[in-house]
């Protein structure tokens, strides 16, 4: 599924079709989103540390809030192959963490967290 986003300084505007119909989902602040084929949900991040997990429809099935060690920040969401959910969050790490700054982080949707750097993203 592709998303489609728009930003105006103050909420963020999400645009997919499903089910062959079309969504459109705004939310406050700037995030950003990802969909997880496996679960089929929409998955949304901001960097001040707000997850929502969207279904196909747009309504939320679940918020949740998570913190990031200090001199890490939110850098996108990718698909994942592993995790129960499907999508991981990029994270920068100043310093580097084993001299690479882009790693991903499992979302644990149970433990309503994001997990310590799985593997290096490119």
């Amino acid at each position: 599924m592709h998303i489609e986003d728009s930003y105006n300084d103050e909420t963020t505007t999400l645009s997919w079709e499903y089910g062959g119909e079309s969504v459109s989902v705004t939310l406050p602040g700037l995030f950003h989103a990802e969909y997880a084929e496996r679960s089929d949900v929409v998955v949304t991040a901001t960097a001040e540390g707000t997850i929502r997990i969207l279904a196909g429809d747009g309504t939320e099935r679940d918020a949740f809030e998570y913190t990031l060690p200090e001199g890490c920040d939110l850098y996108t969401l990718t698909p994942s192959i592993g995790g129960d959910l499907g999508v991981t969050m990029v994270v920068a790490h100043d310093p580097g963490h084993r001299g690479e700054t882009l790693w991903q982080h499992e979302i644990d949707i149970e433990r309503r967290a994001v997990g310590g750097p799985v593997a290096k993203w490119r």
